[in-house]
C-alpha cells in the first residue's frame, strides 16, 4: 500500500516536472507575441510550479523517511525474536535432557522393584 503510495506520488513529481520542463525548454509562439504582462506572469507561474514539484519530492522523501524508520523496528523486532527462539531451543534442550535423566531414573527404579519380587519367588521355590 505504501508502495503504492509512493509510486502515485513519484508519477505526479515526474509529470510536474516534465511539464516544467516543456515550458522551459519549448518557445510557445503565443508567449512570444503576448504582451509585457503575460511574460511577466510566466516566471511567478513557473516558480509556483517548481514549488509543487518540490512539495511533493519533500513528501516522498518523508515517506521513504517513515520507512526506513519502520524498517529498522522490523529488524529490531526480528532481532528480538531471534534471542527469544535461541532461548526456547536452549530451553527444550535442558527439557529433554532432565526427561532422558528421569526415564533412566525410573526405568532404574523399576528393575529394582521387580528384581526382589524375582528373588521372593526364587526362594519360595527352593524351600
Amino acid at each position: 500500500m505504501l508502495f503504492l503510495v509512493l509510486l502515485l506520488i513519484a508519477l505526479q513529481t515526474a509529470e510536474q516536472a516534465g511539464e516544467v520542463m516543456a515550458v522551459a525548454t519549448t518557445p510557445d509562439p503565443m508567449a512570444l507575441s503576448s504582451s509585457a504582462e503575460e511574460q511577466r506572469q510566466a516566471p511567478p507561474q513557473l516558480v509556483q510550479e517548481q514549488g509543487d514539484v518540490a512539495g511533493s519530492q519533500a513528501e516522498v522523501a518523508q515517506l521513504l523517511k517513515a520507512m526506513r524508520q519502520q524498517g529498522a523496528e522490523q529488524l529490531t523486532h526480528l532481532h528480538s525474536l531471534n534471542r527469544h527462539q535461541s532461548l526456547l531451543v536452549e530451553n527444550n534442550q535442558a527439557l529433554l535432557l532432565q526427561v532422558s535423566r528421569i526415564a533412566g531414573l525410573l526405568q532404574d527404579l523399576s528393575k529394582k522393584l521387580q528384581t526382589p519380587e524375582a528373588n521372593g519367588k526364587q526362594d519360595s521355590a527352593s524351600e
